[in-house]
């Protein structure tokens, strides 16, 4: 039985298994404030911009290295936000339910997953390589079965390359 134990800190673990309460699919999420409209899946970054919406969560995106906070990944939405000041919940840790663009196939499962230049909030099978943009590994497919935009991944956030 899924189980979710507050740390106190504003984080979580939550940990399912059989029989006496094992942790193989741990997971770790935070709350926060959305800064925009936020779907379950979406990968995010804090709002770096200073003033009142510092630190809200916005959707991330392989965007210039000029700009590089919006490749800033923190984790992916665990839960929806209707928009500007509604709170979210996101994994930082754990096999999440991971946005893409298309459905990957089974095949796929085991790839890297970078997040996406052309969209926001969104992760991609393939490296941005364009002249500006980040290359931000997100994390690795495990959920692909050629039907599901928001399959499984393994979340592992690291900036690569600023191209």
């Amino acid at each position: 039985m899924a189980s979710s134990i507050p740390t106190g800190t504003g984080f979580h673990l939550a940990g399912s298994g059989g029989g006496g309460g094992s942790t193989d699919a741990l997971t770790v999420y935070a709350s926060g404030v959305a800064g925009e409209a936020i779907a379950v899946g979406d990968v995010l970054r804090f709002d770096r911009s200073g003033g009142v919406n510092a630190g809200r969560l916005l959707k991330a995106q392989a965007l210039s290295a000029s700009a590089g906070v919006a490749a800033d990944v923190v984790g992916v939405a665990k839960t929806a936000a209707a928009g500007a000041g509604s709170s979210v919940e996101y994994y930082l840790a754990g096999s999440v339910a991971t946005a893409l663009d298309v459905a990957p196939a089974a095949t796929a499962n085991g790839s890297r997953l970078y997040l996406s230049a052309a969209t926001a909030g969104k992760a991609t099978l393939t490296a941005p390589s364009g002249a500006g943009e980040a290359v931000v590994l997100v994390g690795f497919l495990v959920g692909g079965d050629g039907a599901s935009t928001t399959p499984a991944a393994v979340l592992r956030p690291d900036i690569i390359a600023l191209l």
